[in-house]
């Protein structure tokens, strides 16, 4: 079998590893915000006040009352979040690792190494350092 190198094979590489780049940053930042939310949602302690709002309410300067009344809705919406994100790790991380292993192909040997770190950075901050994440239960998270 006779592969072409030309101009449009290459072209269409480029564009394969564009497309495949796109989606895992995009994932990367969908996944960011879901664990801000989840963070964001997740009641402590220290009541209320002692957590940050999640981006969309952070700037709207809400009043005390109004931030008690969003986090009453935050935290009946927690046990939700957190269900959806163990769920979908599961079939997720496979597309994510079979993604990376292409993506790396291109890096060099020090990416390569500074993106694995990253990624595992990301996992142990999504689920705690040492835990996979489909054997975490939602309560056990680390926020």
């Amino acid at each position: 079998m006779n592969v072409s190198t030309g101009p449009t094979t290459r072209r269409t590489r480029w564009l394969a590893v564009a497309v495949l780049a796109t989606t895992f940053a995009a994932g990367g930042l969908a996944g960011a915000g879901l664990a801000h939310l989840h963070r964001a949602c997740r009641a402590g302690d220290g009541g209320f006040e002692s957590h940050r709002m999640p981006p969309p309410l952070a700037d709207l300067d809400l009043s005390a009352e109004q931030q008690q009344q969003v986090r009453v809705i935050l935290d009946r919406y927690h046990p939700r979040l957190q269900e959806a994100m163990q769920t979908s790790w599961p079939r997720l991380k496979p597309v994510f690792d079979e993604m990376a292993v292409e993506l790396k192909v291109f890096l060099t040997p020090d990416q390569r190494v500074r993106f694995d770190k990253r990624r595992k950075e990301m996992e142990e901050r999504r689920f705690g350092v040492g835990a996979h994440p489909e054997d975490v239960p939602p309560e056990g998270r680390v926020p």
